[in-house]
């Protein structure tokens, strides 16, 4: 499917930088590249953080962010997420 017009678009670089240091500091750990839980390596969703992968993944993203929506994500017992 095609990415949705808001996938397309660009995060200005300030907000490119905030969004990968909270993920980088609350989801690596578990989502890193070698063997992510769930299947999901954010690490590798945030080095190609650029308009075109953002719409190219764009169900990836939509995937997390409805996990933390709904707070399925983070688990219970996880040390660090941003409030």
């Amino acid at each position: 499917p095609a990415a949705p017009p808001a996938a397309r678009a660009a995060l200005p670089s300030s907000d490119a930088a905030i969004v990968t240091e909270i993920l980088r500091e609350s989801c690596v750990d578990c989502h890193g590249k070698g063997k992510p839980k769930g299947g999901v390596s954010v690490a590798r969703l945030i080095d190609h953080m650029t308009p075109e992968a953002l719409g190219e993944h764009w169900e990836e993203w939509q995937r997390m962010a409805d996990m933390i929506a709904t707070r399925e994500m983070p688990p219970e017992d996880a040390d660090v997420f941003p409030t």
